[in-house]
């Protein structure tokens, strides 16, 4: 956050580091218990406003990890799917088949 001219910002680096460690110790957390908790040691409060901006800022915008998996290591093991065999026969994760092997009669 580079800033030239204006109002100085509220949450800087540091700041942002700090609410970052509020938000691994919660991440239930709402946008006003948040607040509170790091408006508690500060001298300077912000408001929830300014909170949700600066949490979009940090990249937390929803509530969904970035990276899922299509299907867990648990319930892949409980359906019994072995990815080696699917790779070989050429199924895509999709569940469709490459197309050039439909002629050679793996289908």
């Amino acid at each position: 956050m580079q800033q030239s001219c204006g109002r100085k910002c509220l949450v800087d680096a540091r700041g942002q580091r700090r609410m970052g460690r509020l938000i691994q110790a919660d991440r239930r957390a709402t946008l006003t218990e948040m607040t509170t908790r790091y408006n508690r040691g500060m001298q300077q409060s912000i408001c929830e406003a300014t909170t949700h901006t600066t949490l979009r800022r940090m990249g937390y915008n929803s509530r969904r990890p970035h990276r899922v998996p299509l299907i867990s290591t648990t319930n892949r093991k409980k359906r019994g799917y072995n990815l080696l065999k699917l790779t070989k026969i050429g199924q895509l994760k999709t569940g469709r088949m490459l197309p050039g092997l439909m002629s050679h009669g793996f289908c």
